[in-house]
């Protein structure tokens, strides 16, 4: 009698370590959402995720943690240039990946054959961005002896959700300057002091405090602020700078300053003007550039004669008149 009580002690266990079993509540899956946002252009980029196990010596006020023993897991999202801005300037992809090899594996058959709590992290590569994410391993709701496994998000708040794992990216965005200087009165070898201003995505003020990277034939570094949003750029004839660190949807407006004497044409506009209209960086770096040419000429001296030789003739008249009065006089 014992035996067969062993033996049916033993066929219980065996059962209860199976994942034949499906229950109602099992999540095998999980879904990442990848937001880009503040864009004008279709982006073509790949973004990489990690799901790596987190030992539980390292985890505090968690209850039945069992540790992972299998290996990370690598994961790949591709935002390609089909993915267009919506009206928002939102591009928005995601991915659903079937995580049913997590469990594959493991002296028992499978890794999850432990009853217990199983902690991840997700990470994204690009962002250094973090989910942490429990799997669950249980007893099925009917105490039957069977077994299932499901994914619980655990994330900063560990709230306990399904998901999905969002992922937001801000692109950074760049303006370029460039001047040439013309005319026969120009001096290429002066210098020309231009007043770059920013603002945040709406046009208001910039509420964080930010530093630029100036490269080309200006370079160092500046910091904006809520209280000065301005970045200043000296440039001679022929030379470029270039602001980095700025982020595609703010706004900029660009001001020469000086350069009285000079007449000014941005963008091979044929409007003599020394400021920009507010314009709004692009995640297309391409598009973000300013060029100013100043022109300075001396007046013709073809102009002049031409415009004094009607008095000239005149007083050639006025000086000849005079000579004939006189001579007749004299007579």
């Amino acid at each position: 009698m014992k035996k067969i009580e062993k033996v049916l002690f033993m066929l219980i266990l065996m059962f209860a370590f199976t994942m034949t079993v499906k229950a109602d509540d099992e999540f095998h899956s999980i879904t990442i959402t990848k937001q880009i946002v503040h864009a004008d252009t279709a982006v073509s980029n790949s973004y990489h995720y990690t799901l790596t196990p987190i030992n539980c010596n390292t985890l505090e006020g968690v209850q039945n943690c069992v540790t992972y023993g299998g290996q990370a897991k690598n994961y790949t999202l591709n935002v390609t240039t089909s993915n267009t801005p919506n009206a928002e300037g939102e591009i928005v992809v995601s991915a659903t990946w079937n995580l049913e090899s997590l469990a594959e594996g493991g002296s028992d058959g499978s890794y999850f054959a432990t009853l217990g709590d199983y902690y991840f992290e997700l990470k994204e590569t690009e962002s250094n961005k973090t989910y942490r994410i429990a799997v669950l391993s249980r007893m099925n709701s009917s105490n039957s002896p069977s077994q299932f496994w499901t994914i619980m998000q655990q994330g900063a708040a560990d709230d306990g959700k399904k998901g999905p794992y969002e992922f937001v990216d801000q692109p950074t965005a760049s303006l370029t300057l460039s001047k040439t200087v013309s005319g026969d009165l120009g001096n290429q070898n002066e210098d020309f002091n231009f007043e770059v201003e920013i603002k945040d995505y709406d046009g208001n003020a910039i509420t964080e405090s930010r530093t630029l990277t100036l490269s080309g034939d200006a370079s160092g570094t500046q910091t904006i602020s809520s209280s000065n949003n301005k970045v200043t750029v000296t440039l001679k004839h022929g030379e470029t700078a270039t602001i980095s660190g700025l982020d595609s949807g703010w706004k900029y407006k660009v001001t020469e300053l000086g350069a009285t004497n000079y007449k000014t044409y941005i963008d091979s506009s044929t409007t003599d003007s020394k400021v920009t209209a507010q314009k709004t960086l692009s995640n297309d770096a391409s598009k973000n550039s300013v060029s100013y040419q100043n022109v300075r000429e001396s007046v013709s001296p073809t102009g002049i004669i031409l415009n004094i030789l009607p008095f000239i003739g005149l007083i050639f008249i006025a000086v000849g008149s005079g000579l004939l009065i006189r001579k007749k006089v004299n007579a």
